[in-house]
Parts: C-alpha cells; sequence; structure tokens
C-alpha cells in the first residue's frame, strides 16, 4: 500500500490488473493495519472509512465481487470520497466536486445580494474575495481541467456574482466589468494555477511526488536558436 497522510486523514492506495488480486492484496494489508491498530489500542471507525476503485468509465465493476474487510466489517464501496475538501469520484471526472462548488459559491453569492444595497462596489469586492473567490481557486490545478460541461454551472454563477458586487443589471456583460475590478475569470485562474504550480516544480518548491513526476528538458546543443 502507498499512504497518502494530513493530519488525522489517512488515505492508503493500491492498485493492480484485476479486481481479483487487488482484493486478495488488499485484504492481507489491512489484516496487518488491523493489528498495528489493535497492539496500540486505537479503533479505526469502519463506518466512516469509504472503499473507492478508481477505474475508466467504460469499465464494469461487480459489487458483489468486490469484498474487502476490516476488523471482521465489510468495506461498503463507494463511487465517490472527499480528500481534504475535494471530491474525487471513480471515474476522476471531477462532476460531483464541481456540483459542489457551484453549490456553495451560489449559496455565498446570495448572501452578497442580500445586502449589497448597503455597501459600496469596493466593500462587496471584498465579500466576493472572502465568500466566492476561495472556493474557485481551492484544488483548481487538479479539477480545472474537467470538461466545460462540467464547470458551466460555476462559470455561470461566478458571473452572477459579478453582476451583484458591480451592482450591475441581469443580464449585463460581466467581461468588461472583471477586467475594471481586475476579477480573473475560471479560465484565467486555472491557468494561473497551473503556471504557479509549473514554476514551482522548476525551482523545486513543489511537493517532491510532483517534482519527481515531471522531467525537465536540459539544453543538448549550444546553438543560438533566437
Amino acid at each position: 500500500l502507498k499512504t497518502v497522510m494530513f493530519a488525522d486523514d489517512s488515505n492508503l492506495l493500491i492498485r493492480g490488473k484485476n479486481i481479483n488480486s487487488v482484493c486478495t492484496a488488499l485484504n492481507t494489508e489491512l489484516e496487518q493495519i488491523d493489528d498495528f491498530f489493535k497492539a496500540n489500542k486505537l479503533k479505526l471507525n469502519t463506518k466512516k472509512t469509504k472503499l473507492v476503485c478508481f477505474r475508466k468509465k467504460s469499465q464494469k465493476l461487480d459489487e458483489n465481487s468486490v469484498n474487502i474487510f476490516l476488523d471482521g466489517d465489510r468495506l461498503d464501496l463507494s463511487e465517490e470520497a472527499s480528500f481534504l475538501g475535494v471530491t474525487m469520484d471513480c471515474h476522476l471526472l471531477w462532476d460531483k466536486h464541481c456540483i459542489k462548488v457551484a453549490n456553495t459559491i451560489s449559496r455565498n453569492n446570495g448572501i452578497i445580494n442580500r445586502i449589497k444595497k448597503r455597501l459600496p462596489p469596493t466593500s462587496l469586492k471584498i465579500l466576493y474575495s472572502s465568500l466566492v473567490l476561495p472556493h474557485l481557486q481551492y484544488g483548481l490545478a487538479a479539477w480545472g481541467g474537467c470538461s466545460n460541461q462540467s464547470k458551466k454551472r460555476i462559470i455561470n454563477i461566478q458571473k452572477r456574482a459579478i453582476r451583484t458586487i458591480s451592482k450591475s443589471y441581469i443580464i449585463s456583460h460581466t467581461e468588461p466589468r472583471m477586467k475594471q475590478m481586475g476579477i480573473l475569470r475560471l479560465d484565467e485562474l486555472y491557468s494561473q494555477q497551473c503556471a504557479t504550480l509549473v514554476h514551482d516544480i522548476i525551482k523545486n518548491r513543489a511537493p517532491s511526488a510532483l517534482c519527481n513526476f515531471v522531467t525537465l528538458e536540459t539544453e543538448s546543443n549550444a546553438r543560438n536558436l533566437r
């Protein structure tokens, strides 16, 4: 098993060519984990433990064939799991995470909309930066490359929020207002985060897993190619 841990959030990863070999290996590993917990007088809540089988969308999976046990309890197979606030579905399509983000920023935009008559646009922009922007930026380098169909509702709600903080008419164009207020669109935020991540990888400031995943090209000759 490979482990990804952050504070009290632990994730165990295993991969294989077929589901039977994966289940056999995983059950063997979980027995050792269970022994470790019992030896250290710890208890893992199996009801809060989620089991996700990441696979291609075209690959069908019989749930009855996935029999994974932990401390005698059979773990139910889930279609999604939340990892540090990012919802990952079994096909890595990010649809469910986009729905979660859209619902959150829609609710927060409603809060701003209810008080917009009492505050000037400068104060409303601060509220946008506090209640909407962080949810757009969080983990965007991971999920921002999903299909436009998945992100369509998020884009529409962001435009609605721009009309709210600029006190514009409901069908007003948002692009000139965003430029005027110095606010980036979702696709621009995604490009910015990707560029920042690549810069951190080049400067070896990114996590080692990302730095090791990317191989930088070195100049093979000294010719000036302008």
